[in-house]
């Protein structure tokens, strides 16, 4: 995040223009070494502290941060989708404070509604681009592309590159036209984001889920060339078995 910031803090200032209401009310002009430092040490205080003592207004505080370094980042022309499930997840923790005193089936339940939260927006997700994909379909327009066109993956694969100033390789445009198996990895992820909200009431059924989600995010990282790194650990931490090392 550092590294990102003194990159970006020597681009031009007109490439620096912010969107969204919580950009234009606390990053309304590129942020000074001594604001952004603030915020990065604020964010790792109330990281240490969160864990030390489980109070909320730390998690609150961590959360601002968080959403802050992200807003950072998006007010370049382009909002990104790899940091929103991390940003989101520190918002639903913040109403997820242990305390000795509480029942244990509350408790329990409060994680269920906190992992809901997180799988629903997965599950939305899926919803959304399969019905996108069948009004698509009943309804063609020849200017769109959508994830079941043959070139789909290799264009979105080329572009993301071309934001890099990197030139896709050879090998991989062969890859990219073996035919069929894209559009059927595409379904196939989709579908996966659609009944992962279900994982939260079968845990028979969350390690698959959330197996399914990480390779769709890995798929997503190696073949349409869109970073998920954060994503990705953030299901692995959130989700990990860990009752399982206590039968260890």
């Amino acid at each position: 995040m550092i590294t990102i910031y003194q990159e970006r803090s020597l681009f031009p200032d007109n490439l620096f223009f912010p969107q969204l209401w919580f950009q234009k009310l606390f990053l309304n002009e590129l942020p000074s070494k001594l604001y952004f430092f603030s915020i990065a040490t604020v964010g790792i205080l109330c990281s240490v502290l969160s864990i030390i003592k489980k109070n909320i207004i730390y998690r609150l505080v961590l959360c601002f941060c968080l959403l802050w370094l992200n807003a950072f980042i998006w007010s370049f022309g382009s909002i990104s989708h790899s940091g929103h499930l991390f940003v989101l997840t520190h918002l639903y923790s913040v109403f997820l404070v242990y305390n000795k005193k509480n029942d244990m089936k509350k408790f329990a339940q409060e994680i269920n509604y906190f992992q809901f939260g997180i799988l629903f927006t997965y599950s939305i997700a899926g919803l959304w681009k399969l019905l996108f994909l069948v009004k698509d379909f009943i309804y063609p327009k020849m200017d769109t592309t959508t994830w079941l066109d043959l070139e789909a993956v290799k264009t979105n694969a080329i572009i993301n590159l071309l934001d890099k100033d990197v030139i896709i390789s050879d090998k991989m445009v062969h890859i990219y036209e073996i035919p069929y198996i894209w559009q059927i990895a595409s379904l196939g992820t989709f579908f996966i984001q659609l009944i992962a909200v279900l994982g939260v009431w079968n845990r028979n059924f969350l390690i698959p889920i959330i197996l399914g989600l990480i390779s769709f995010h890995l798929y997503n990282q190696f073949f349409t060339l869109t970073n998920f790194y954060p994503a990705i650990f953030t299901l692995l931490i959130v989700f990990f078995p860990y009752h399982l090392l206590k039968k260890v």
